[in-house]
């Protein structure tokens, strides 16, 4: 049996084809998160520009057998592949299901990068 831990700050919703919801991942109360350093490089139009820059993460536990993670799409990129017990809400068209408001209310599937 697989344990899921959701570090996102939001429930995650697994849903079929037509919308039903078939999982849900309650958020943990632990986030994972990345830490960021912005840098003034200019403007437009007179709005200030910066560039971020991506550091670690943070919150993110040590792999434990058995055990999968589910961050942020950021959280997984910074972490650029090393972890194979990492994953995200599958949020592309092909996955994702919106309300009539357009507002996500689950994925049909998580992605691993």
């Amino acid at each position: 049996m697989i344990k899921v831990i959701n570090l996102t700050p939001h429930d995650v919703v697994i849903v079929d084809d037509s919308g039903k919801e078939i999982k849900r991942y309650p958020a943990s109360g632990n986030v994972a998160r990345v830490n960021t350093q912005s840098e003034l490089i200019g403007e437009v139009d007179g709005i200030q520009v910066v560039r971020t820059k991506y550091g670690d993460v943070d919150g993110l536990p040590d792999e434990q057998p058995g055990t999968v993670y589910l961050v942020s799409l950021v959280v997984a990129q910074a972490l650029r592949g090393s972890r194979t017990d990492v994953y995200v809400p599958d949020t592309s068209p092909g996955s994702v299901v919106r309300d009539d408001r357009g507002q996500i209310v689950g994925v049909k599937r998580l992605m691993r990068l």
